[in-house]
């Protein structure tokens, strides 16, 4: 039974939905869960922006905060932080022996199936943050929130984010089925602040088990007020609204917060690199592809961008394409190593009937020889498609 500390793994490779064997290891780690404030935070998109939004003014007021989140672009340590600082490497495996050495002896008593990757990380995260004393711990699920291995907790705040489609063949075929899966993070006589869905029928089931939850529900307004001193960027607005107003249930005040030194990696992500202008971003379903597209029309034009594409086969890869193609000047798809994504080949048949060239590259490194190689003015590269796309770019760094 062994972590295996890939750059690019996929937690869902090995996804075993269920909170038994999490129950059973917490349990017998002593209920770190429970030795701590956690604010859990589910959705389709934002969750991890609002999760380093919250550790990021926490932090700025001197509390201990640590943040959970997922997946990693670089190193496995990425996921598990305190005030900004990634657990070392020592203590990377130092817990990762402990949370193993204990499930073994439960295996052992009980013949139990083995703790995924995702339930080792979450193990680990929560004995860190209990040992270390934190004052909060910033939880993101991992996939849905009802079964998710994070779901073990009491959090004394439930955050949602947007709520679109993805993962629908773990979560269901409907947007009413999915709310109900990232819903499930909600606990009775919890509050809960959420973001107000695009569909009726996200809000609707929201609705339904906060009520038998007997829980508070704020619904976040994209108009809400935002102190004027933090000058957010468009794209940022929404999300910083919601954990605005986490902070607000928390009586932390807000009227003295900097977004100065915040760094969301591998989301909107400007960088100059190679004397080319790239625009990073994860986006992996069809909300993100139309965020992304908004963000570029906003701040960067129409023009002159090149897009490197790598899309995993249980996306929607023609629906991402199609809400990107209208701002290409040039498609240039690739695969990533590890990952079971659509060959560049199939990707360029989604983008077939548009008047876009398209390239084809074996691996990112060669996509962005391609890209830095093609001659139009004002150039700027776009690498987008998948968060693992994203940590490639950063490790070729």
């Amino acid at each position: 039974m062994y972590l295996t500390e890939l750059s690019n793994s996929d937690d869902y490779k090995d996804m075993n939905l269920g909170l038994c064997r999490m129950s059973k290891i917490f349990k017998a780690l002593g209920d770190p869960q429970d030795k701590i404030k956690t604010i859990h935070i589910a959705g389709t998109n934002g969750k991890g922006t609002v999760s380093r939004l919250l550790h990021h003014f926490l932090s700025q007021k001197s509390f201990i905060v640590g943040l959970y989140t997922s997946p990693h672009l670089v190193s496995v340590e990425e996921r598990i932080q305190i005030n900004k600082k990634q657990i070392s490497k020592a203590d990377f495996k130092k817990y990762k022996n402990r949370v193993l050495t204990c499930w073994q002896k439960i295996s052992a008593e009980d013949e139990q199936e083995l703790l995924t990757l995702f339930e080792q990380f979450t193990a680990m995260a929560f004995l860190y943050f209990a040992e270390q004393k934190v004052d909060y711990a910033i939880i993101e699920t991992g996939i849905g929130g009802r079964l998710d291995a994070t779901n073990v907790i009491n959090p004394i705040l439930s955050i949602i984010t947007n709520i679109s489609y993805d993962h629908q063949d773990i979560l269901g075929d409907t947007i009413a089925k999915i709310a109900y899966e990232k819903a499930g993070i909600i606990k009775k006589n919890i509050p809960v602040i959420a973001a107000i869905p695009e569909y009726k029928d996200a809000k609707i089931a929201i609705e339904k088990v906060v009520e038998k939850n007997n829980s508070e529900l704020t619904w976040v307004e994209k108009t809400d007020y935002l102190s004027e001193q933090l000058k957010p960027p468009v794209y940022l607005s929404y999300n910083l609204h919601i954990a605005i107003a986490a902070l607000k249930y928390l009586n932390i005040d807000t009227r003295v917060l900097s977004l100065k030194k915040f760094i969301n990696p591998g989301r909107l992500q400007l960088i100059n690199k190679y004397n080319c202008n790239f625009l990073l971003d994860g986006a992996h379903n069809v909300s993100g592809a139309i965020y992304l597209a908004n963000f570029i029309r906003e701040n960067l034009g129409n023009k002159n961008l090149i897009f490197i594409v790598a899309i995993i086969k249980r996306k929607n890869a023609k629906a991402i394409l199609e809400k990107l193609s209208p701002l290409a000047q040039t498609f240039i798809f690739t695969e990533i190593s590890g990952q079971d994504t659509f060959s560049a080949k199939k990707l360029s048949s989604f983008v077939s009937d548009t008047s876009c060239p398209c390239e084809r590259s074996n691996t990112l490194k060669q996509a962005i020889k391609i890209a830095r190689n093609i001659k139009i003015s004002n150039k700027k590269i776009c690498i987008t498609g998948s968060l693992f796309l994203v940590g490639e770019f950063f490790k070729e760094m």
